[in-house]
Parts: C-alpha cells; sequence; structure tokens
C-alpha cells in the first residue's frame, strides 16, 4: 500500500529499468495518461484514498510491464553468464521457454509475429496476446525446437576472435 500522500510518481519516478529494450518512454506514457484518467474521476480532497487508487491503477497498468522487463534482464545476464562459462543457458522457467520459442515462432507466422510486435512495443501485455485462441499451440508447434536452430550471430568464440584480430 502506498507509504506516502501527497505525491503521485510517475514512470521512472516510480521505477525504471534497464534501457536496453527501448520502453521507459513508452511505460512512462501508459502511466501518464493513467494519471490523467484518474485525475478526472477521483477527489484530490482525500489524499489517502486518492494514493491508494493511484497505486492500484499503477499495478494494474504498469506494473506487469515492469516485472516482465526485468524478468528479461535476469534471464538476459543468464544468457550472457552462461555463455561466457561455455554452458548451455537453462533456468527452469516454463515462461522464458515460451517467451523463447515465441521469438524463433515469429520468423515462421505473421501471425506470432505481430503478436511478439505488440507485446515488443507495448501496446498489449503477452498474457492477453497469448490469450488469443490458438495462439499458444501455435507458438509451441513451430518455436518448440528454438535451441536447435541456428543463430545469427557470432559464437562468443568467434566474437572474441574479431576483437582480437
Amino acid at each position: 500500500s502506498p507509504v506516502a500522500t501527497g505525491v503521485l510518481a510517475v514512470a521512472d519516478s516510480w521505477a525504471c529499468t534497464n534501457p536496453s529494450l527501448g520502453r521507459g518512454a513508452s511505460i512512462g506514457l501508459i502511466h501518464a495518461v493513467a494519471l490523467r484518467d484518474l485525475l478526472r474521476i477521483a477527489s484530490i480532497d482525500v489524499p489517502m484514498e486518492l494514493a491508494q487508487r493511484w497505486h492500484e491503477v499503477t499495478d494494474a497498468t504498469v506494473e506487469p510491464y515492469y516485472r516482465a522487463t526485468l524478468e528479461f534482464d535476469r534471464h538476459r545476464l543468464g544468457e550472457i553468464d552462461a555463455g561466457i562459462e561455455g554452458k548451455t543457458y537453462d533456468p527452469g522457467d516454463p515462461q522464458y521457454e515460451i517467451s523463447q520459442a515465441w521469438a524463433a515462432a515469429a520468423g515462421k507466422d505473421p501471425e506470432l509475429f505481430r503478436g511478439l510486435l505488440r507485446t515488443l512495443a507495448v501496446l498489449e501485455n503477452p498474457e492477453t496476446v497469448l490469450a488469443q485462441p490458438g495462439l499458444l499451440e501455435k507458438i509451441v508447434e513451430l518455436g518448440s525446437g528454438w535451441r536447435d536452430e541456428p543463430t545469427l550471430a557470432p559464437t562468443r568464440a568467434e566474437l572474441l576472435a574479431i576483437v582480437a584480430g
């Protein structure tokens, strides 16, 4: 629950993430619009109620994007560490497996590609897109072999050789 009244933190003043995904401005704009909408219906004369409602609105609108970005970062760092150690990254996380399968399958199906772009562009939450009938099944069918597909980047050894050369 809120710890202060009289302050409604928005965008990066509420929470900020690694800029590598380029979603900060989009999330911030979603948050600003949510505040505008709340202030149209909520009273500023009852600060605790306003703070509580803002907390609830924030949880519903931008918290999922914030958490998803943190999860992406956690897994990406795990992939990097595993690559440095010459290991395969396997966190045992079903959401990670689905996200990787979706990325692989998106290049094989325009519907999956459009859905992935909607999530990456912060237009819809992945859960909303994945709830479309048959979409998850198509991701599993087309992307479950993602670990065996060729990568479009040099291996760590190749990259180190390029840098050394």
